[in-house]
């Protein structure tokens, strides 16, 4: 084979390989009809996949491997969300699935939390989004550093 052949086969292997890329995944449940499993901390046994391109869910979760595929953020296509909140029957309830990352030019979780029909039949309503594959797996905790520096101090000052 010439390097000539051997170029070109080189650039068909990268070319196909590049757009068979990953597919970005989410977690998908919803308490109310997955059970507890869904609620932090998410049991795997108790989720499904749902590939964000076609919107297809899987049979279960347990095999599942993170990979470098990202929701494509710059063009508003996918977001992975976990919403929290409080039904009408009082009872914590969450949802992990995709979703598109804009409506009417607002951020999916912003435009949610807005929504007439969410505070309609839900109370203590949170949303995060994030673009990662299978990132929806924990709600993340966000502190203030102020706040971890003060607690800091109220150690230092008790002991």
């Amino acid at each position: 084979m010439t390097g000539r052949g051997r170029f070109s086969y080189i650039i068909i292997f990268f070319l196909t390989a590049s757009a068979c890329g990953d597919a970005f995944r989410c977690y998908y449940c919803n308490s109310d009809a997955d059970g507890d499993g869904c609620h932090n901390p998410m049991n795997i046994k108790s989720v499904r996949l749902q590939y964000c391109d076609n919107l297809t869910v899987t049979d279960n979760a347990n095999d599942a491997v993170p990979t470098n595929a990202t929701g494509d953020t710059t063009t508003g296509t996918y977001v992975c969300t976990v919403m929290r909140y409080i039904s009408n029957y009082n009872k914590w309830e969450t949802i992990r699935e995709c979703q598109n990352r804009l409506i009417q030019n607002e951020d999916i979780c912003s435009y949610l939390k807005k929504s007439p029909t969410t505070g309609m039949y839900s109370r203590n309503f949170t949303c995060s989004s994030c673009s990662t594959d299978l990132c929806n797996a924990a709600v993340k905790i966000q502190v203030p550093l102020l706040t971890l520096i003060a607690i800091a101090l109220v150690g230092l000052t008790t002991t």
